[in-house]
């Protein structure tokens, strides 16, 4: 009985914190004023027809997060296979609100967050579907980190796992957009790429600039991949 009553407390605890938790992320996210559902999908379709100027059409298929990312979940996976970039481009859609408010502005203002593999967008393939769940796991970290601290290009960042192999080493770049704005219903914003890298190079960075070490990536042809099917270039 004592087992029960204890089990049946801890349940009513963890319901009590999720729904606190699931609170405080909704209250952090959303804007002081309440827009309406057609309001936000006005803002969406301008969000993503700003985003086909630089990348070109978006596929028809993306990934939608069980949880909503305002609600604690995942970030959704917008994905671009027809851009300038070969391979696959993956962008956040849920960073800058109807407001045009999101991550803590930087030199970039407010942004939506960028990756890139060579890989080409195929859902029934297990190699695309493994490097998107890995993607989405980064993206995810980094849109939470970015409304609590200001991330700015040229910076870098780890990402510390159970497993320390598994720790994610990033460098941050301003996403080349081929010199056309990323502006949504009149107000700029920014693209901030994220690239995965590994751990000699996110020390080559750190001692050197992470401008240096984007210059080798150039070089070497995988900029501004975060496929690391590759061998390093330091």
């Amino acid at each position: 009985m004592t087992s029960g009553i204890s089990r049946t407390m801890f349940l009513a605890l963890l319901v009590c914190f999720i729904i606190g938790f699931v609170y405080i992320r909704i209250r952090n996210h959303l804007n002081k004023r309440e827009f309406t559902a057609e309001e936000y999908q006005e803002y969406d379709e301008a969000k993503m027809l700003a985003l086909e100027k630089i990348l070109g059409k978006m596929d028809d298929t993306l990934d939608h997060a069980l949880i909503p990312f305002i609600a604690g979940g995942t970030v959704d996976m917008y994905y671009f296979s027809r851009s300038y970039i070969p391979g696959t481009v993956v962008v956040t859609m849920e960073l800058i609100g109807p407001d045009g408010k999101g991550p803590k502005a930087g030199r970039l203002g407010t942004y939506e967050l960028v990756m890139c593999t060579r890989k080409p967008h195929n859902d029934e393939n297990e190699d695309f579907r493994k490097i998107a769940g890995q993607f989405n796991i980064i993206l995810t970290t980094l849109a939470n980190y970015s409304f609590q601290t200001v991330i700015n290009p040229n910076e870098t960042a780890e990402l510390p796992a159970e497993n320390p192999s598994d720790t994610n080493y990033i460098v941050f770049d301003e996403f080349d957009a081929q010199g056309i704005a990323f502006e949504i219903m009149g107000k700029k914003h920014g693209l901030l790429l994220v690239i995965e890298v590994y751990k000699s190079e996110l020390d080559y960075a750190r001692t050197n600039g992470t401008a240096e070490l984007i210059k080798k990536l150039r070089t070497a042809g995988v900029y501004p991949y975060s496929d690391l099917n590759r061998e390093p270039v330091l």
